[in-house]
Order: structure tokens, then C-alpha cells, then sequence
């Protein structure tokens, strides 16, 4: 069992699954593998979400960038081109979530997109009444 929000997770799949797709060459593969990770704290077990794809890649200097709401990388005219928020949505789910969205990529080789999130979330603790 997960403790998720299921409508915000969906479109954070989505939306990464989208972007590695629209990255892509018509016949690449664009792998979605998910891995339990050990438990590590508060006795949570985590789970690891990678997107892998061969594509394009992501230039170093946009590496940095592209969880920058309204920066894109697509060019592809109107139609086809991002409107830049995304990823800066998808960071959010992720934190909101109490985990973390990492990007690695080489360009002309690929990227992969790590997402790590605990199976349940850390309540705060109820504040306590002085009697």
C-alpha cells in the first residue's frame, strides 16, 4: 500500500512520461521502471520511479534550468511548443509528497528522470493542550 494523492501523482507520470516521449526519436524506447527502496526513515519504505529514454538529452546549461517555470526547451512552433511549467509542476508534486525529482542526461544520449518517494507521509505531530 501508498499513501498518495492518486490525481496528482497521474499527472506527475504524465507529464514525464509525455516529455520523454515528445524527447524522443519515433522508434526509441522509453522504459518506466519502479524500484522499493530500503526503509530509511520513520521506518517508510521509499519507491523509485525512473524514466529512461534515449533522445536529444538536456544541454548542461539547461540542465540547470529546467525546473525554472516558463523556461522550455521545445521549439517546435506553437502547437508543439511547452509552455514551460511542467517540470516546475511535477517538482512541486514530488515535494509536496515529501520526496525528490532528480534529472540526469547526456546529450545525444539520453536522459533519465529519478523520482524517489516514501510510501506514506509524516503526519505533524497534534500540538499539545496544557491542562
Amino acid at each position: 500500500p501508498v499513501e498518495m494523492d492518486e490525481v496528482l501523482i497521474q499527472r506527475l507520470l504524465a507529464n514525464l512520461i509525455s516529455n520523454a516521449i515528445d524527447a524522443s526519436s519515433v522508434d526509441a524506447v522509453v522504459r518506466v521502471e519502479l524500484l522499493r527502496l530500503m526503509k530509511n526513515d520513520a521506518g517508510r519504505d521509499w519507491l523509485r520511479i525512473r524514466i529512461v529514454y534515449e533522445g536529444e538529452g538536456i544541454r548542461k546549461e539547461d540542465l540547470n534550468r529546467v525546473f525554472t517555470p516558463y523556461f522550455t526547451t521545445k521549439n517546435r512552433g506553437d502547437e508543439g511548443r511547452g509552455f514551460g511549467l511542467g517540470l516546475a509542476i511535477c517538482r512541486k508534486i514530488v515535494n509536496l509528497h515529501g520526496g525528490n525529482l532528480s534529472i540526469a542526461s547526456q546529450l545525444k544520449k539520453g536522459t533519465t528522470v529519478q523520482v524517489d518517494l516514501p510510501s506514506r507521509q509524516i503526519r505533524p505531530a497534534a500540538p499539545s493542550v496544557a491542562a
